[in-house]
């Protein structure tokens, strides 16, 4: 059997992302872009914008469970207090609560499939030490209702 977990754990934690930026713009706190932070290698050829995005995007499976690890980051720009910074933060923050649930998505048609669980462990980084900006991470660890079976 082939199963696609990879695909659809991958984009619905991407979709998290994405709807966090929703929620970030439609608070009048920024406008800030998504990115696959792990596909831009160098941080200053990133834009010249707030950049909210995941990174270190990891499966685990155990007993045929599958469980993700993800670092999801923020990097302002021109944030020279880092106000603005603390307040993308904190929303970040909020959606890895340990055993807060989020929806697991259908990586090509975006149906419901069920849902990742946040587990503790959960932490925020500290600041990263960059040339160009400031750079944060919040690392979870997600319990999924996917499995899979020896074939």
């Amino acid at each position: 059997m082939q199963y696609d977990h990879y695909n659809h754990l991958f984009k619905s934690t991407a979709r998290l992302v994405m709807d966090t930026i929703d929620e970030i713009k439609a608070a009048g706190i920024s406008n800030p872009v998504f990115m696959n932070m792990d596909a831009h290698a160098e941080i200053a050829e990133w834009p010249n914008q707030d950049i909210v995005g995941l990174a270190q995007f990891g499966m685990r499976f155990d007993n045929q469970m599958v469980e993700v690890d993800v670092a999801l980051g923020v990097s302002p720009w021109q944030d020279a207090h880092l106000f603005r910074h603390a307040l993308i933060m904190n929303r970040l923050v909020n959606k890895i609560v340990p055993t807060t649930s989020h929806p697991v998505y259908h990586a090509n048609t975006g149906a419901r499939l069920g849902f990742m669980v946040v587990q503790n462990g959960s932490m925020v980084k500290g600041m990263e030490r960059t040339e160009s900006r400031p750079l944060q991470f919040v690392i979870a660890t997600f319990s999924t209702s996917l499995t899979y079976t020896a074939s």
